[in-house]
């Protein structure tokens, strides 16, 4: 739903830009008016106490209630909005009781700066810590005090609090007291929330920033991780103000870097933003660095009164920069506009106006705001940011994780790529060589064949070619035919052996010129049909030399066996088959009952070589055929080498 959302108000269309632009400016000004102005407001069975004298005095010393020094006020007061540069005060409230409680009361302090001692009728009921230097730190952290039933009386009743401060940055709210039942948990829960809280929060930003850190020392090319942990290390130590009460050094030199914290938070984030984003901003951020390196060291190097009144501005810039940040992720999701760009906009918009309720909580201008109204958000408000920046920052957490763990998955899935190629080459390598190796041996082999076959041909061929010129010079036909065909047998090993292929029609050719010599040489006549269609078909080596055996054979049986005077030899080639047949009028073909001869049998195994099948049947009147009947896959067989 949120998607179809998104792209209904797309920021490709000017209505959609302009809507959702609305939408979070209304949604912030809606949250600032609920802060402002719908805040618990109930004191069902609480009296606050909002009239008071007040007078300057040091701290432990109990004034005289006939001092004239003594001055009305209302609460609640901020010494700074009356100029009052000092670092101990006294308020004075009358308490009027009608009758002693008869259930155990108690006095909630909800807003002091810096710490307090209260008394009540001139007896010590409490304070928030030391009360002399060091200082206590209770700023937004609540003071709760019980008041035994024994110090009430009836009448009036006289509370007096002790105000211990930074000269000049005293603070009070209107004391409130009611039964301990039903005040506590008034206190306990601004305790959580405010102080328990801020806590947690600073020890897991703490963990983020290291967390992150973690991600900048293995890619140390990767600054915005930098920025961003520099951020968090900036916002945790300013969070712990809410908690600390004790620094390590100098409470008034903690209290001045939690303020510049403060500013150097967002100006990391400022900084990581733009990297974020691939903004390259150099001159900006030198420029506020700058600026804010000024604005600190000035504060830290002043005394308190004077470099207060720096902070107004440096904390102003950093309302600006978040702002600016907010228009930044705002633009950023104009050009693109994802689920992931539109949710950081929109936590930007609010981060801006937490800012703005947190800065008017802590300088209500005169005008913008009316009195009552500052009360109620001091009475029942929170200070916003302490809640809104761990929800930006985890956000920005997530967000980085995802990024990076799917840099990861990428690395991981490129890895998984890069090895499957490995592999693919290592084996491509292997058959390569593989290959390679078989090359080698067949040419090894063939060149070994080669060196045999021109040996066989020079001797054996010479020798058999004397028998055949010795037969025919004897008269004796029947041993120079054999004689002439152990000799072609051996020509066709040798010539055959040397090509990879010959055509069809080429070696009918030779085999016709062949077998018309050794047949008028015998005194028969022959006869051959060739097939009418092209005979260009390759025919391989082993396919040529088994063809040619079986019709040498065929004929040598004609001119041995068959008393023929007639050879017919023809020849049919269809796009599936090859058939060869070779015919005589003698006296016919072997009976079944006759056992095949060594010759016969030859003529079949070549037959089924060629994935053919051969055939012996008889012709009338007289005569014998044998058929070979093979697949035109047949003429390319090769035999293992």
């Amino acid at each position: 739903m949120l998607a179809r959302l998104i792209s209904h108000f797309s920021p490709n269309h000017e209505r959609g830009r302009l809507l959702l632009s609305l939408v979070a400016v209304m949604a912030g000004l809606a949250l600032l008016f609920v802060s402002l102005t719908l805040a618990r407001t109930d004191t069902v069975g609480v009296r606050e106490y909002d009239r008071a004298d007040f007078m300057l005095g040091p701290a432990g010393l109990i004034p005289s209630a006939t001092d004239g020094r003594w001055q009305p006020l209302l609460l609640p007061d901020l010494w700074w909005h009356r100029k009052l540069i000092a670092d101990s005060g006294w308020y004075r409230l009358q308490v009027p009781v009608d009758h002693i409680p008869d259930q155990l009361q108690g006095i909630y302090l909800f807003r002091i700066h810096m710490n307090a001692a209260v008394y009540l009728n001139g007896q010590l009921l409490g304070d928030g810590g030391s009360m002399a230097e060091p200082l206590a730190r209770n700023w937004n952290r609540p003071l709760y005090f019980n008041v035994p039933k024994s110090l009430w009386r009836v009448g009036n009743n006289e509370l007096l609090i002790n105000l211990r401060t930074y000269p000049g940055f005293g603070m009070m709210a209107a004391p409130q007291i009611a039964a301990d039942s039903v005040l506590k948990p008034r206190y306990l829960w601004r305790q959580l929330l405010q102080n328990e809280l801020s806590f947690a929060f600073t020890l897991m930003l703490s963990t983020v920033g290291l967390y992150i850190l973690s991600f900048w020392l293995g890619r140390r090319k990767e600054y915005a991780y930098l920025w961003f942990a520099v951020s968090c290390f900036c916002w945790a130590f300013f969070n712990s103000s809410l908690f600390v009460r004790y620094a390590f050094f100098s409470p008034e030199l903690y209290q001045k870097f939690t303020h510049v914290a403060l500013d150097f938070w967002m100006l990391f984030l400022v900084g990581f933003m733009h990297r974020y984003l691939g903004l390259v901003k150099v001159g900006l951020e030198r420029a506020l660095f700058g600026a804010q390196t000024l604005f600190g060291l000035a504060f830290i190097a002043l005394p308190m009164t004077r470099g207060y009144n720096i902070t107004h501005v440096s904390h102003a810039l950093t309302l600006l920069l978040a702002v600016y940040l907010a228009l930044m992720s705002w633009r950023n999701w104009q050009k693109r506009p994802t689920v992931e760009s539109l949710t950081m906009a929109l936590v930007f918009v609010l981060l801006v106006f937490a800012g703005l309720h947190d800065w008017l909580m802590e300088n209500p201008l005169p005008g913008w705001l009316p009195w009552e109204m500052l009360v109620s958000m001091w009475r029942n408000q929170f200070h916003f940011l302490f809640f809104m920046v761990p929800v930006l920052i985890l956000f920005i957490t997530w967000h980085l994780t995802q990024r990076f763990v799917a840099a990861l998955n990428e690395k991981e899935q490129l890895n998984r790529e890069l090895e499957a190629r490995v592999a693919a080459a290592q084996q491509q390598l292997a058959a390569s060589f593989e290959a390679r190796q078989q090359l080698e041996r067949a040419q090894a082999a063939a060149l070994e064949r080669e060196r045999i076959y021109r040996d066989l041909h020079d001797d054996v061929g010479a020798k058999l070619l004397g028998l055949v010129i010795s037969a025919q010079r004897a008269s004796l036909p029947r041993e120079a035919d054999l004689a002439r065909s152990a000799l072609q047998d051996l020509r066709d090993v040798v010539s055959r052996s040397a090509h990879s292929s010959t055509p069809l029609g080429d070696l009918l050719a030779d085999l016709r010129a062949e077998t018309e010599q050794r047949v008028k040489a015998a005194g028969l006549e022959l006869e051959w049909k060739f097939p009418e269609n092209e005979t260009v078909l390759p025919v391989s080596a082993d396919a040529a030399l088994n063809m040619s055996r079986i019709v040498r054979e065929a004929v040598t049986n004609i001119l041995r066996h068959a008393e023929a005077d007639r050879v017919e030899i023809a020849t049919q080639l269809t796009p599936q088959k090859f058939i060869l047949a070779v015919s005589d009028n003698g006296r016919g073909c072997p009976s079944s009952d006759v056992r095949p001869h060594r010759g016969m049998t030859g003529m079949q195994a070549r037959a089924a070589a060629l994935n053919g099948t051969l055939n012996w049947e008889f012709i009338e009147p007289q005569g014998c055929r044998v058929t070979l009947d093979m697949p035109i896959s047949g003429l390319m067989t090769e035999r293992p080498r």
